[in-house]
């Protein structure tokens, strides 16, 4: 600025705000001089603090403030919003209730400069929103069109969302919109006022058919008989408005209220129904029905068996006797205990020996029971094999290890093919090598006596020693990037394949080439590859490994080293702590650049929402608002790009004393009304605290809160000191103007007609005028009231005058009020009904009395409209239900307005049903539990009245309750019939049928008796089904019929039952197997063709009888001894019989000689035919076949040949003649070859002379 000074260390003050550059030269005593000068070193006064807004100026809305000042402020700034409301950052938003002018200060620190900026805000008011009209019409579902209505006062436009979609939307004040899928919406109504601020209010709805599900809060209520009563009371849940409830307790009884307490007082399990009808007139019904159980009095009774011998690990079986209580606690005996319902199963006991067995039965709220019996449980050892992997060389080996000692025998099974080991003694552990790595199954074999144990299979896996390969696509990077790496190399871990597992391996650490490690972040398992990327890397670093462990075999492998050179800086600061929050804290910067690299912009977090970015190292201060403790964090960023973040070595800094805060309820003040104060001090260190009162001069120490009492209207200032008690921090001082006065309440209003022109519905929008008020009442003269709404609107649904009243009400118990008038247009009328309850279907008649009226439209409540021109009209239900019958008016401006009947219409329906049909066996009671549907009972819980016939055909046998109880004293078939009558008149009838089982006879085969290998076919009847043992020797164990192939005498037991399994009758068929005959045949000579044969068996002496087959040339066929004269080899059998009828066969074949003087052949034959030889051919016997015979002249010539034809037969002789022409008598050449049974053969040759 011009000035100068000699001095060593000067003080200066500038004249005037800048920029100012400073200069020193230094001399020494030989003349020499040395200058520095720093450009910009002094910032005289040069800064401004300001601030601007942005979003809509209006109440509700958060308005945000954002810090416009130069320079940045050296610390965060603070701001008073001028309503009260405070805050600190360099952006805020902030919102206000209501509409003025608030002046907005900035308070700012540049260095140990403060400065303040002011600024008047104005809020404009945003409309009042009002609850709009959501009319569905009368459907339940969709395609649902529902009709919406504003009733807000002050809108000028409008825009519905109906669904959240961008196309589901209208800007008109009451639009319509078609729902098409059943769905919970929540259509959206956003309206701006003149000011051109918004107001936002959703409503939600559902479009589906209406549900609910059922909540039951129960009591435990004690019972002298049994466990407990359950006092349950029941709450429907829907996301519909519920308006009609019907409850069904499953114990006959019923509810309509909303929220039914009912007591269920008899051991059972009860099914919670609930029909509804919602406001909108839909109905449906709860699923799933919810569930009551009252539980009789437990009951502990169990079995368990004694164990056999020779049986491993005894599983021993449990069946529980009575399983009625709520829950089963089993103790073992052997320190293990479970809890389970079931009525059979089993535990598993390791040990041999005496087991006390414990079975504990409770239900809530009674006593449990406990019964416990001794069991004796015998076990042969069971021997164990263990697997042990190591991590040692290439970790092909496992070690197996077998418990317990004592058996004789041990054989060793490894799995992989190699031979078994057998030890006759016991060697505790075995290592084995597998051949590769892979999944094995090994086991052990243990000899104890005679009884054999084994291990069963034991899987072994083995997994040889891995070299990961590790590998990037990146070399070099900052140590605030990630490092893209790709584990390879490994191989598949069958223990975690085969347990379906996802992971093989996991990434235990990554460590640097100068042995420092990086542990891993994130997801470490994989499988048998890995592909991620590593943070958290350290700046200077070269080169990089990974290091990962195999899951379950726990062994280490180490990857390649590959090269990566991490750049960026190292982030360090320190900072004050334990200061007084209105003291400004320093912050040191300590960051390191590494290879050189600069840094060039340090971020600072100061932890409390505030951040300062600059572009120097510097140290920097900051005020904390608020005492408390702090996380600060410094980003420093290098002039390549890479970033450091640190946190403090200890990463908290504490800011002590305290900021006074108090409230006050209710927080409208009237005189001479008590008032409530809050000590809510933010503070972390004790304190003490003085309050004092302006207007009376009262002070006050507590600590917590006070009441205090204005007296008079006007203003008052309240003053809190805060003084903490630790040494060194600061006294805090907050004051506020209280403005004290009396209550005053008026309203205006405006109306509209919903959907036309003076007609009714009317909407009248209400704005109230009010001041010190803490309630309000309204009043619209029409029953319609509201509390504490200072904007109502409200619909007038019929023409009047009405007197509207608002009742304001003050803090001290004082109230004023206001009233106005409102006229309402329209039509007026009465409807009346000539029926009140009928049966449907049912006819009834209707007319109306009514003035200004054109026509009339008549709504009968069950969906039916039809328009008439006079007053009367007809009509048929034909569905149950109550109805509330309407006529809608029509005046001659097109008005329309409706008015319902002063009472409902009662339309009853009768269904009655039994079933399924009863069995009881023997004889008993019979309880009856009939399905009656009524709307009057069920709806309504009206009575109805019954009369039951047993069908016994006896006067007295009836019953005129809902589920009686009867006993039938003898077998049969009947015929329960129901009559049901409601109070409305209707009848409805039912029939079931009840069988009564008797015992029966069981018929069934006498005994019998069948030979060795053969059959019985066993019958039985008079049941209807049957069970036959032993089933062994039995085609089948089921049936009437069963066919029987006993090896030996057997007794067969079958038991018959009826179809009902009431009756068991038994019966008993012996079955003797008798033996079967002995028989043999010796071999027989063989003879010529027609000599007799005696054929002489030896048999048993029990043969009574023999039979021969086949009869071939037998003399008989049931003799002892037949004699055969074949003429051809024969096989006989023969049969031979007991007198039981069994029977056996053997069989002889007789054999012939093959012989020419067996055959004859005539020496002349006189072809004269008259029947006395005529032909000429083979005769004799023991030849089965002429092969060939031919007839020659004494010249040679052939005058006859005939080929493959048996002997003894003329018709293949020859008669004499060559073509027809008889030849001369003379002696003639024939030859004959002639083929035995015994496949042998000859040839016979001769003369013969033809004789005429």
């Amino acid at each position: 600025d011009g000035s100068t000074s000699t001095a060593t260390n000067p003080s200066h003050q500038f004249a005037k705000k800048g920029i100012y550059d400073i200069s020193l030269v230094v001399s020494n005593t030989y003349g020499c001089s040395s200058t520095i000068t720093k450009p910009a070193y002094i910032h005289a006064a040069n800064f401004s603090a300001d601030f601007n807004t942005s979003s809509s100026l209006c109440t509700g809305n958060t308005i945000l403030f954002t810090n416009q000042s130069t320079p940045a402020p050296s610390g965060s700034p603070l701001w008073s919003f001028g309503d009260g409301g405070s805050g600190i950052g360099f952006t805020y938003g902030h919102s206000y209730s209501a509409p003025g002018t608030y002046p907005v200060t900035l308070y700012e620190n540049f260095g140990s400069c403060p400065d303040t900026v002011t600024k008047n805000i104005a809020v404009l008011s945003s409309p009042a929103i009002s609850p709009f009209i959501i009319n569905k019409g009368a459907s339940c579902s969709s395609p649902m069109t529902v009709s919406f209505s504003d009733t807000s006062a002050g809108a000028v436009s409008w825009h519905w969302n109906f669904t959240g979609n961008p196309g589901d939307t209208s800007n008109l004040q009451n639009p319509t919109f078609t729902y098409l899928t059943n769905n919970l919406f929540s259509p959206t109504l956003t309206i701006k006022n003149a000011n051109g601020c918004a107001s936002v209010i959703a409503e939600t709805f559902n479009t589906a058919q209406p549900t609910a599900t059922i909540k039951a809060d129960t009591i435990l209520i004690p019972s002298a008989i049994y466990c407990a009563d359950v006092q349950a009371t029941f709450h429907a849940v829907s996301q519909d408005t519920l308006s009609t409830y019907l409850w069904s307790f499953g114990d006959g009884t019923t509810s309509t209220g909303a929220s039914p307490v009912h007591v269920f007082s008899t051991p059972g399990t009860y099914i919670i129904n609930l029909s509804f009808t919602t406001i909108h007139g839909c109905t449906g019904a709860v699923f799933p029905p919810d569930t009551i159980i009252v539980y009789p009095k437990p009951h502990a009774l169990f079995t368990a068996l004694d164990s056999l011998p020779c049986t491993n690990n005894q599983l021993e079986a449990f069946t529980n006797l009575d399983d009625s209580a709520a829950q089963f606690r089993w103790i073992y005996g052997d320190g293990n205990s479970d809890i389970n319902n079931s009525v059979y199963h089993t535990h598993l006991y390791a040990d041999s020996g005496l087991y006390n067995m414990t079975l504990i039965a409770s239900s809530p709220g009674c006593k449990s029971d406990t019964s416990t019996i001794t069991r004796y449980v015998k076990t042969t050892p069971l021997p164990t094999l263990t697997v042990t992997n190591n991590c040692d060389s290439n970790r092909l080996s496992a070690a197996l290890a077998i418990t317990p000692p004592g058996a004789d025998e041990y054989i060793w099974s490894y799995g992989d093919g190699s031979p078994n080991d057998t030890d006759k003694v016991y060697v505790p552990l075995k290592n084995h090598l597998y051949p590769g790595p892979g999944a094995y199954t090994a086991s052990l074999t243990a000899v104890f006596g005679t009884c054999v144990q084994t291990t069963g299979p034991v899987p072994v896996y083995i997994l040889p020693k891995q070299k990961p390969v590790l590998s990037s696509t990146k070399d070099t990077l900052c140590a605030s990037s990630t490092l893209p790496v790709v584990i390879s190399g490994l191989d598949t871990n069958y223990q975690r394949f085969v347990n379906g597992s996802n992971t093989y391996y996991h990434i235990v650490n990554w460590q640097y080439n100068d042995g420092t490690l990086l542990a891993p972040k994130g997801n470490t398992g994989f499988k048998i590859s890995y592909t991620g990327n590593l943070s958290g890397l350290v700046a200077g670093k070269d080169s990089i490994r990974v290091i990962v462990q195999s899951a379950f075999f726990n062994c280490y492998d180490t990857s390649n080293y590959i090269p990566v050179y991490i750049t960026g800086p190292v982030a360090r600061f320190g900072a004050q702590d334990a200061l007084c929050y209105h003291a400004p804290v320093s912050f040191t910067d300590s960051s390191q650049p590494v290879n050189g690299v600069p840094i060039v912009q340090w971020q600072w977090n100061y932890g409390d929402g505030n951040l300062d970015t600059r572009n120097t190292g510097d140290t920097v201060q900051h005020i904390y608002a608020f005492p408390g403790t702090y996380t600060p964090k410094l980003t420093v960023t290098d002039s390549s790009g890479c970033t450091a973040t640190a946190n403090l070595t200890v990463t908290q800094v504490f800011i002590y004393g305290a900021k006074a805060a108090f409230t006050w309820q209710p927080t409208t003040i009237t005189p001479g009304f008590p008032i409530h104060f809050y000590n809510t001090t933010v503070k972390n260190t004790g304190a003490t605290y003085l309050w004092r009162f302006a207007s009376d001069g009262s002070t006050s120490t507590s600590p917590d809160s006070l009441v205090h009492t204005f007296l008079n209207i006007g203003t008052d200032t309240v003053t809190l000191i805060v003084y903490p008690t630790m040494a060194g921090t600061c006294t805090d001082t907050l004051v506020q103007v209280l403005q004290i006065q009396n209550i005053g309440a008026t309203f205006t209003y405006t109306d509209h007609y919903l959907f036309n022109a003076n007609c009714p519905p009317l909407v009248a929008n209400f704005v109230s005028k009010t001041f010190n008020t803490t309630g309000l009442h309204w009043d619209f003269g029409d029953g319609g009231t509201a509390d504490n709404n200072p904007t109502p609107n409200h619909t007038y649904n019929l023409p009047g005058t009405y007197i509207i009243t608002l009742t304001g009400y003050g803090a001290n118990g004082i109230q004023t009020t206001y009233q106005d008038s409102l006229t309402v247009k329209g039509p007026y009328g009465n409807l009346y009904s000539s029926l009140l309850q009928a049966c449907v279907p049912a006819t009834d008649t209707f007319h109306a009395t009514a003035s200004y009226v054109g026509s009339y439209t008549w709504d009968f409540g069950d969906g039916t409209v039809m328009t008439t021109q006079d007053t009367f009209a007809v009509h048929n239900y034909i569905l149950p239900g109550i109805f509330t019958p309407a006529v809608i008016l029509t005046d001659s401006t097109g008005c329309q307005l409706t008015f319902k009947s002063n009472y409902t219409i009662l339309m009853d329906t009768l269904f009655a049903g039994l079933g399924p049909p009863v069995v009881l066996c023997d004889t008993g009671s019979v309880t009856f539990g009939p399905h009656v549907v009524s709307f009057v009972a069920d709806t309504l819980g009206y009575p109805l009245t019954y009369h039951w016939d047993f069908g016994t055909g006896a006067g007295t046998d009836t019953s005129n309750i809902l589920s009686p109880t009867f006993h039938y004293n003898a077998p049969g078939d009947f015929v329960t019939t129901l009559q049901v009558q409601s109070p409305v008149g209707c009848v409805a009838t039912a029939s079931d049928s009840v069988h009564i089982i008797g015992p029966f006879p069981l018929q069934h085969s006498p005994d019998t008796t069948i030979c060795i290998g053969g059959l019985a076919i066993l019958k039985a009847g008079g049941a209807y089904s049957y069970s036959w043992s032993p089933a062994g020797s039995l085609d089948t164990d089921q049936g009437d019929s069963v066919v029987a192939r006993p090896q030996a005498t057997t007794d067969y037991t079958v038991i018959g039952a009826d179809k009902f399994h009431c009756f068991l009758d038994t019966g008993a068929i012996k079955v003797t197997v008798d033996s079967l005959p002995f028989v043999t045949i010796p071999a027989l000579p063989s003879v010529l063709a027609g000599t007799d044969v005696q054929i002489d068996p030896q048999v048993s002496a029990d043969v009574v009888s023999w039979e021969w087959s086949p009869p071939l040339y037998l003399n008989c066929t049931d003799c002892a001894t037949p004699i055969s004269t074949p003429l051809a080899p024969t096989t006989y059998t023969v049969t031979v019989k007991t007198a039981a009828g069994c029977t056996s066969s053997a069989s002889v074949t007789v054999r012939l000689l093959c012989q020419q003087s067996g055959v004859y052949m005539a020496n002349a034959f006189s072809p004269n035919f008259d029947g006395n030889n005529d032909y000429f051919y083979p005769t004799g016997s023991g030849v089965k076949l002429v092969k060939s015979f031919q007839v020659y002249s004494r010249w040679g010539q052939l005058l006859y040949s005939r080929t493959d034809f048996p002997p003894n037969d003329k018709k293949y002789g020859w008669d004499g003649n060559l073509n027809g022409i008889p030849q001369p008598m003379d002696t003639y050449v024939y030859v004959a070859e002639m083929v035995c049974y015994t496949g042998e053969s000859f040839v016979l040759k001769g003369t013969v002379e033809l004789l005429r």
